[in-house]
């Protein structure tokens, strides 16, 4: 579906109105990581940015974070929005346009982890050793804010000119190594 219901249209418009710029109050079970450099990559066209990176690096090995937009915290189950996203599964990115999974004064605002606004998010931690095994994780709530945003060109053009891009790409490519070996 391509338009919302006036029950759905209704629901976004509280959210919005009783966000108002601030974040819902923070629970003792969410972890603040505002202090953590975040980043996001996506085009240069996206408004609506739901996930994030970040790197933390030691002597015995790293930590990368990905940080998603916790859309949940907002839109409760069984509510209108609820059902219309679960109808769309996803925003559709289209050669004419977009259909998004959330109307856009939500997904484009505070539900978009915008560079420099403290945000909500669902965070996972994978740690990794010197050899760029993993050897653990966690999930958890947290807040976040996004450092930078970065386009797909800027984190490309990153890759060899950053320690952190270059750490990264080294990851990715050998955990790709490791799942094609392993069958996939």
């Amino acid at each position: 579906p391509s338009a919302w219901t006036p029950e759905a249209l209704k629901q976004s418009e509280h959210i919005r109105q009783s966000f108002n710029g601030a974040l819902p109050p923070v629970l003792p079970l969410r972890r603040d990581l505002q202090n953590l450099t975040v980043f996001s990559i996506d085009s240069e066209t996206t408004r609506d940015v739901d996930d994030a990176v970040s790197l933390e690096r030691a002597d015995e090995g790293s930590r990368v974070g990905i940080h998603i937009a916790d859309v949940a915290e907002f839109i409760l189950p069984g509510t209108p929005l609820d059902k219309e996203a679960s109808e769309r599964t996803a925003s559709l990115y289209l050669p004419e346009g977009k259909i998004p999974m959330l109307p856009t004064p939500l997904s484009e605002d505070i539900l978009s982890l915008a560079e420099g606004q403290s945000r909500l998010a669902v965070s996972i931690v994978i740690q990794f050793d010197r050899s760029l095994n993993l050897t653990g994780f966690t999930i958890f709530p947290s807040v976040i804010r996004v450092s930078r945003r970065y386009t797909y060109a800027e984190a490309n053009g990153l890759i060899s000119d950053s320690s952190d891009f270059s750490y990264l790409y080294e990851l990715a490519r050998h955990l790709r190594e490791k799942r094609i070996s392993a069958g996939a």
